[in-house]
């Protein structure tokens, strides 16, 4: 009798316990970093478009809590697409939540930088010089409490999740109530209607979607449907959970946002445009109401939300990588656990994904940090595009799929919401759409070489290094450089050259693609049968001599080598950007982070042909191995 009670206790988790860890993953810290440039994008518009992506993200709740409660599986919003999409498309959307997780939790580990900031008025080059070593620290023992006291670090998420919906409450009531009274000459209220334009409002939704923090939501979400076997009704428990935490989340940044806009002053003022343009804006927006207390309790804030966004992204990286290593899409090694871990997750598989993380927070600082913000949009976005999606295709292949919760007004609210998070993936800033597009490439390159089939891969190869080729034409036309006086003969001839060696790159690339596309032994082949009547042909294939023969094998071999060699040198381009000694300018549009861009188009450039001279090499020699 004991034990059933004991039973029927543990199977009854409360809804208001339910609605807590949701918020742990819909309150962070993005806002502490974007809501000052969104307010400069758009004014008061940005009220307005927290309302529509608001509506936006409770109807994607219903499309989520459908395919949580249908498949309780590891691994989010992954894993529902892979089983209802399968295939390239399923391995795609994990792909991008990969990457940005990761973009989010350097984006975060940055933010926290940016917060412990305010503590030192008078250090201006932390923000600069030092904002990437800040982050790596940050992550780093994030990373180390993940290994060795993940048990802990949970615990501790909890309370901080307590003391950053305090910090929101608290800088809410000072701003409203003390405003009219301490900050009299900047406390405006705008006039909506009139200052409000509808183009500022689409234009910065794709930002400030990533205030209702989705990467946070998908990992505390997947927390509670992992605990479903210890809910009574989870068909109505869960579903109210997710959409409570949401409301109260989107009037939370609702509030926190009207808030700030009130209490800048006029557009444009002084008092406008040190807050748009800060790195802390709600910590300098209380300052101004109530002094230097408010600045550093509101970065006490931030340097804590900063922290459970990085713990929330890190937590799901690894999730998501153990499920596509589950499902054969990263390397088995991934998904084996030697040593038992508290999350069930490989520690090799953490390790992993926390190392990639590190690595990434070194590359950025608060001139570039837009970057991160405009990528992990553009991932989450699409993601949620899939998402939505999956929900069609799911009903209609496995319609007897036992469901305890169904959106509602299927199918016109999945098809809704995946047509406006495609929109908005258009109106993500040029930067952010770029690297996204290229980091969903590179996604295609390593599922190719892995899972597609052999004869197939130089092919799909030679479509990346197309796009490669076409986007670095497109900056070498768009840009100027400026070399910096370089030192060494060596260097001092790249300077001379100016861009030659990459335009000469791009040709030889082209014309690799072409013999990738028609080999040089069906050339042959098609020539020789064509000239020679008599030539020996086997199932349509003529047989070439063992003299063509070796002329083809030392062509290939030769040809991986000079493609090793063209990467090498698009590397060397890159360290220049890297290092600062090659400046790219945009001489036509202007585009900020064209230095960035061009820095990851060369370097993804050098990874194809590094991979496609690799992969002409090894498949040479093999066929010479077993004698094709």
């Amino acid at each position: 009798m004991i034990d059933q009670e004991k039973v029927a206790k543990k199977k009854d988790v409360k809804l208001r316990s339910l609605i807590f860890t949701g918020l742990g993953g819909t309150i962070g810290g993005t806002i502490y970093v974007i809501i000052g440039q969104s307010i400069r994008q758009a004014g008061a518009g940005v009220l307005f478009s927290i309302l529509l992506l608001g509506i936006l993200v409770v109807m994607l709740v219903q499309n989520y809590v459908e395919l949580s409660l249908s498949l309780p599986i590891l691994g989010g919003g992954y894993s529902f697409s892979r089983e209802a999409i399968g295939g390239f498309w399923g391995y795609l959307i994990g792909w991008l939540l990969l990457l940005g997780n990761m973009a989010f939790s350097a984006l975060s580990g940055l933010g926290f930088g940016l917060s412990l900031s305010i503590f030192f008025p008078n250090q201006q080059n932390l923000a600069t010089n030092y904002l990437s070593f800040v982050g790596f620290g940050v992550i780093l023992i994030l990373s180390v409490l993940n290994l060795i006291a993940y048990k802990k670090l949970q615990k501790i998420m909890k309370v901080f999740t307590w003391i950053l919906l305090f910090g929101f409450v608290i800088y809410i009531i000072l701003g409203l109530s003390l405003g009219p009274f301490l900050n009299t000459q900047n406390f405006n209220p705008p006039d909506i209607l009139e200052d409000v334009s509808f183009t500022d409002v689409i234009r910065v939704s794709p930002i400030l979607f990533g205030i209702f923090c989705l990467y946070e939501w998908n990992s505390a979400f997947e927390s509670i449907t992992a605990s479903i076997d210890q809910i009574r009704q989870p068909g109505k428990k869960i579903p109210r959970a997710f959409l409570i935490s949401i409301l109260i989340g989107l009037c939370i940044y609702f509030l926190v946002s009207l808030t700030t806009i009130i209490n800048m002053g006029e557009t444009g003022g002084s008092v406008w445009e040190k807050i748009t343009q800060s790195n802390n804006p709600l910590a300098e927006t209380l300052n101004t109401v109530i002094g230097p207390i408010g600045l550093y309790l509101i970065g006490f804030a931030g340097m804590i939300s900063t922290m459970t966004s990085a713990q929330a992204a890190i937590q799901l990286s690894y999730r998501i990588s153990y499920a596509m290593a589950r499902d054969g899409y990263l390397p088995s090694r991934f998904a084996e656990m030697k040593i038992h871990h508290p999350s069930n997750i490989p520690r090799i598989t953490i390790l992993t994904s926390c190392l990639f993380i590190l690595i990434s927070t070194l590359f950025f600082n608060s001139s570039n940090i837009n970057i991160l913000i405009d990528f992990s949009n553009f991932s989450i976005i699409l993601s949620m595009c899939l998402l939505s999606f999956s929900v069609i295709i799911l009903r209609r292949k496995r319609p007897n799929l036992k469901r305890q919760f169904k959106a509602k007004f299927y199918p016109i609210l999945p098809l809704l919401t995946g047509v406006i998070c495609l929109i908005l993936v258009i109106f993500i800033a040029p930067n952010g759409l770029a690297i996204g597009i290229l980091m969903t490439l590179f996604g295609v390159v390593i599922y190719g070489l892995k899972l597609a089939k052999r004869e197939r891969v130089l092919l799909m190869l030679s479509g990346t290094k197309l796009a490669a080729v076409i986007l670095t034409v497109t900056i070498i036309i768009f840009t100027k450089n400026d070399f910096v006086m370089l030192e060494g003969f060596f260097l001092q001839f790249i300077e001379k050259l100016d861009g030659i060696p990459i335009v000469i790159i791009c040709f030889f690339s082209l014309i690799s693609i072409v013999l990738d596309i028609k080999p040089l032994d069906t050339i042959i082949q098609q020539r020789t049968k064509k000239l020679d009547s008599n030539a020996q042909v086997v199932s349509e294939i003529v047989e070439l001599g063992r003299g063509k023969r070796e002329v083809i094998y030392r062509f290939n071999i030769v040809l991986g080598s000079f493609l090793f060699l063209m990467a090498a040198v698009m590397f060397l381009y890159s360290f220049l950007l890297w290092n600062k000694t090659l400046f790219l300018e945009d001489k036509f549009f202007h585009t900020a982070n064209m230095q960035e861009i061009a820095l990851v188009v060369f370097t993804l450039f050098g990874i194809v042909l590094c991979i496609n001279g690799f992969k002409r090499i090894y498949l040479e020699l093999e066929s010479r191995k077993i004698k094709i």
